[in-house]
Formats: C-alpha cells, structure tokens, sequence
C-alpha cells in the first residue's frame, strides 16, 4: 500500500460526498482511505457506510461518542498499512492527482514528507496560501524546504510512516480537542527528515465553514495555548541551528501574543484568567535559550514585559487598561487584582 488516507469525520454531512469522491478519484489508485466517524449525529455514517460498500479502499471506524481529531486520527494511524500517511479534512477536497504527484515526488526526492501548496475556500472565491510563494520558490531550486518553510496545518502533505514511528511522533495529543495539527507539524518539521516541495496539485480548504473546531472560543484559546507549550518544548529538545531556532521561537512567541489578543475579546473572558494566561506567556517566553540574540533579532514592545517577568505590565499593554480600572497589589505570596473597584487574590504557590 502506497498511501494511508485518514479522514476524521464529524458532522459534515453536506460536504462529506464532494470529500470522499475527490479521494477516491485520485489518479493514484494504491490507497487505502480510513474514515473515523467521531460521533457523528447527522446522516455522516450513513454517507461512509454507502462509500464503503462501493468501494474496498474505504474502512470505517465508527466512535459512538465524540472523542475529538486528534483520537480519531491515532486510531486510524493504528491500522494504517501505507508506506506513507496523508490527512484529509472531511469538509475538504483535493485536485485528482493530488496523491500522485505527492507519492511520486517522494520516492524520487526519497523524501520523509512531502508538502504541496493549498487554497483557501470563501464560499465560491479561493485564495492563495502564503506557503505557496515558498513552495514554488524550493521546488524551482530543486531544493528541500526549510525548518521555518511550513504551516502548521497537516493536510497539503504525506509523511513516510516509518521516519514517524523511528522519530517517536507517530502521534497525535489526544488532550488537544483543537490545535492538534500544530504540536504534530512542529515535531516533524524539527525531527531532521527531508522535507521536499511539489507544485502541480493542490489541497482545497474550506475556511468559510463555521463548527467546533474552527469557531474561537475560550476552549480554543486554551488549546492553543496548551499545542503552543508543547512546541516551545519540541523546539528546546531539538538541535536545530541557531537562526532556525530564533526563527520558530518568534513564531509561537506571536502565535502566543496572538491568540491572548483575540481571547481578551471573548464574552467571559475574565481577568483572572487573563492573568493566567500571560503567566504562561511568560513561562514560555523564557524558555528561550537565546535571549540576547532574540531581542537582537526580534525587539517587540510587548516582549520587554515578557522578558520582565511583568504579568501585569504585559496585560495592560494588550488591555490599555487605566491604573483605576485594572491594577494590582504585589505580596510576597499572593497577588491581589483590583477589577472595577473588585479585590481578587490569586496565590502564587
């Protein structure tokens, strides 16, 4: 078997047909596709089952309840027999020579992963990914992709099993209900594989689609929050070169500043939370095992707070909170929160 096609399946059944044909249509007919139906309590199965009885390649896992992305795809990649695994989004689609091209390039390249370019789908307009500039750059030079070359999304790729399984991240953190893909495309990126780009073929993803793993909310925020920790120690036990370090420290350091922007927008995000929130930052923050060189490279206002230790000073430059708004007390074992004239006090211990 050339290629494991893994599909994670949840509630989709108005694009889950356009999904599965665009798979099994692909010109590269050595496949075998496993779906895992995640709990899904629309016609979803019903649509995987039909599949299945027409063709073969198809195999269906079916979870009576929902366990998330992430479990459903461990399961798959337990049966999975192909030299080399792919992931599809089930509300997703993929050009017919997709595979062909992928598995084609890697076995001249004898490459451990492979990476195409991909779109985005609004409605009916698609829009170019940024990776595709690099991709088209790399595969011009007739070289490999680089540490920092890559998005943290899965699906516009094959990865060869065994590099997987001899690398240790033949896996998926299953405590990751959103955000999977990140901590799983970091730990391949930094494992030291060869990683080749392709043009001619593209991976189609719909952006428009709202659900539980697209929508943002405070779960979401967490999750990212938590997939962030976990590459900032991926990256601390790997022995990428200098620059490449910096380069995917600054990454998640933004991916971090970024998220904590957009969740201090969410209703009921609370302050207590936010504080906890930039407590982690930080803790993160200085992981860096090269912090004169990074503020060398990257001097951004915000990170002065992280460096600084300054929780507080780091919230009010997100929040531009007035000192009469949002302020704190310092003790020497706990910290208290003024809110609105509201005292909280959170233990340091």
């Amino acid at each position: 078997m050339k290629i494991s096609v893994i599909i994670p399946v949840y509630n989709v059944e108005k694009y889950l047909k356009e999904c599965l044909q665009s798979v099994l249509n692909q010109t590269l007919c050595d496949i075998e596709v496993i779906c895992v139906n995640d709990g899904s309590s629309d016609g979803s199965l019903d649509i995987l089952e039909s599949f299945a009885g027409k063709d073969g390649r198809v195999k269906v896992l079916n979870r009576q309840k929902s366990a998330g992305a992430a479990a459903a795809r461990n399961e798959a990649l337990r049966i999975a027999s192909g030299e080399y695994v792919g992931f599809v989004d089930s509300d997703d689609w993929i050009d017919c020579n997709f595979y062909e091209v992928l598995y084609n390039r890697a076995k001249e390249k004898n490459a451990d992963v492979v990476r195409s370019s991909y779109n985005y789908y609004f409605g009916n307009t698609e829009k170019e990914s940024e990776l595709n500039k690099i991709i088209a750059k790399r595969y011009t030079e007739n070289s490999y992709l680089g540490v920092n070359e890559h998005s943290v999304v899965i699906w516009n790729a094959i990865y060869r099993k065994r590099f997987l399984i001899d690398r240790n991240i033949y896996y998926f953190d299953e405590d990751l209900l959103r955000s999977n893909d990140v901590p799983f495309t970091a730990r391949v990126t930094l494992a030291g594989g060869k990683m080749a780009p392709v043009t001619g073929t593209n991976y189609h993803y719909r952006r428009n689609i709202k659900n539980r793993l697209t929508t943002f909310t405070i779960g979401r925020a967490e999750d990212v929050m938590k997939a962030n920790e976990k590459v900032i120690d991926a990256l601390n036990t790997s022995d990428v070169c200098r620059e490449d370090y910096l380069e995917a420290f600054y990454r998640c350091i933004w991916r971090f500043d970024f998220i904590f922007s957009k969740a201090l927008q969410i209703k009921g995000f609370c302050k207590i939370r936010s504080y906890n929130y930039a407590e982690r930052i930080i803790e993160s923050f200085i992981k860096c095992k090269y912090p004169d060189d990074f503020f060398a490279k990257y001097n951004k206002r915000y990170t002065k707070f992280l460096a600084g230790n300054d929780i507080f000073g780091y919230i009010k430059e997100k929040l531009k909170f007035p000192r009469n708004i949002f302020y704190s007390v310092d003790a020497e074992t706990s910290v208290n929160v003024f809110i609105l004239g509201k005292r909280f006090k959170i233990n340091k211990q």
